[in-house]
């Protein structure tokens, strides 16, 4: 059934529309159940798990149209509190403690992500050409103008300027989210999923770390 829930996804309340299959209460989602909706960019992400009155309760988890996982574990009101978010083909990116629905991380912490990343990182070629399958697997750098920056279901996504892609950051609690017109230097993880309606191929990036310039 169609239905439009008030949640407040990132500690952000918005309403969503979707369809939801499972267990009521009253006219909610209450119990177990399923729920799909479309983000901003047109794309679908499906909740399925626990439900308290109309919100996200219990255990759950958070999946891209293609089965990939990009949330799981312990909601409360919306928010994760406890549990793990992915990258790429179901990597672990971060598992522990969650803060209003962010990963709970220090300075230290994500000052030691950038300085792991930086160690590893490839350097992009200049996009005229690029051939993104040459670095499936791979965490590439390179700097970018942000145009945009949407929220997720689980997670933000960034536009960046110049027509140069989109990716996927989880940002932890506190931490500063670029706004248009800023420029990063970013670490990006990239990996291909096949399209199950046409069985295309489609390169996608996960932006893992970023230091302002």
């Amino acid at each position: 059934m169609e239905i439009t829930l008030q949640l407040s996804l990132l500690g952000n309340p918005a309403e969503y529309t979707g369809t939801y299959s499972g267990e009521m209460l009253d006219g909610l989602p209450h119990g177990q159940g399923s729920f799909s909706t479309v983000n901003v960019l047109d794309k679908s992400r499906t909740y399925t798990g626990g439900w308290n009155a109309g919100h996200l309760s219990g255990e759950g988890r958070w999946e891209h149209t293609t089965g990939r996982v990009v949330a799981e574990g312990t909601y409360e009101n919306d928010l994760l509190i406890r549990g793990k978010l992915y990258y790429g083909d179901n990597l672990i990116r971060y598992e522990g403690e969650f803060q209003n629905g962010l990963p709970a991380m220090d300075a230290a912490a994500i000052q030691a992500r950038i300085d792991e990343y930086n160690e590893v990182a490839v350097q992009l070629e200049p996009r005229a050409g690029l051939n993104w399958a040459d670095y499936v697997g791979q965490i590439t750098t390179d700097d970018v103008e942000v145009a945009e920056i949407v929220q997720d279901v689980a997670s933000y996504t960034l536009i960046y300027a110049d027509n140069l892609g989109t990716a996927n950051y989880f940002p932890a609690y506190g931490e500063t989210l670029p706004q248009p017109g800023d420029r990063l230097r970013k670490y990006t993880y990239t990996y291909s999923e096949e399209t199950p309606e046409t069985g295309e191929v489609v390169f996608y990036q996960d932006l893992m770390a970023f230091v302002f310039l």
